[in-house]
């Protein structure tokens, strides 16, 4: 019967000869393999859970490292593993705005401003949720009548129109007449949806910038902030449309490291955690 120990030294002694970035390698962008590989996509992600993992990993959804926490040494203690190369050869490193994540890319990796972009669905989350509490703020304040008909409409202002019916969409009309508030940052979350879903071209910069100025001149607070961070990351969302890159894979496979650690009923420990990630999802040349 083999012990915990002799199977987890195996692994570990598998994994780190066939540790993606020291091996040649083709994916889909890059039709010809490289010594050392070269990755024109990178995505950085949070792993969530008692402690922040990031995942790192290609537009495959394949896992190329995992480091600990999710601050500036994150990501660049694996920015410095790369070579010359390989950081000059990225064309886009695709992130949330995590401050962290941003300092590293700019002091580590050549013509950051260039090649970082963020994720369209955390701009999404981000103005979903000013018009979440605008909502919730601006409710206790309706008349007794309206209260009691608005209740329990959160996610009729989070709907896509793939999930608008007619009447849902005759409620959310009357909503807006009673909240205008609210009816103001949906409008405004709305329209950047749109921006975002429009072909790319050099316009973009500005539909996004006559956005920020109807968003600047906003009644709500919140939906102001929202703007001033968003108008300090443009940059990285210009990037993202102009290279049609999000994060869904990277949050994919997110959900498939959540899934594995339900199926281990957890692990003895982080790097143990890291190891099984790696074996399952980096994608490993396991000829040996």
């Amino acid at each position: 019967m083999l012990s915990y120990f002799s199977c987890s030294s195996s692994l570990i002694m598998h994994n780190f000869y066939f540790i993606p970035v020291y091996l040649p390698f083709s994916a889909k962008f890059n039709s010809f393999k490289t010594w050392p590989p070269i990755f024109l996509h990178l995505f950085v992600q949070g792993c969530e859970g008692h402690r922040y993992i990031t995942v790192l990993s290609d537009r495959d959804g394949r896992a190329l490292a995992l480091t600990d926490d999710r601050g500036t040494e994150s990501l660049a203690g694996y920015l410095r593993t790369l070579t010359d190369r390989q950081l000059l050869a990225i064309k886009t490193l695709s992130m949330d705005m995590n401050a962290g994540y941003i300092r590293a890319a700019r002091i580590h990796l050549p013509s950051a401003v260039e090649k970082i972009a963020f994720d369209r669905f955390h701009v999404a989350k981000q103005l979903g949720e000013v018009v979440d509490k605008t909502r919730q703020n601006e409710h206790p304040h309706l008349p007794v009548e309206s209260r009691r008909q608005a209740k329990g409409t959160r996610f009729l202002w989070q709907y896509s129109d793939k999930w608008m019916t007619e009447s849902r969409q005759e409620k959310l009309v009357w909503l807006r007449a009673q909240m205008k508030l609210t009816g103001q940052c949906w409008a405004l979350k709305e329209l950047a949806k749109d921006i975002w879903n429009r072909p790319w071209s050099e316009e973009r910069r500005s539909d996004w910038k006559r956005w920020l100025a109807l968003a600047a001149n906003s009644d709500v607070s919140m939906m102001k902030n929202a703007a001033k961070t968003i108008g300090k990351r443009l940059y990285g969302i210009l990037n993202a449309m102009r290279h049609g890159v999000s994060n869904g894979n990277a949050e994919a496979l997110n959900s498939k490291i959540r899934l594995l650690r339900i199926k281990a009923r957890g692990y003895r420990n982080r790097e143990r955690f890291k190891l099984g990630v790696m074996f399952h999802y980096g994608k490993l040349n396991m000829a040996f």
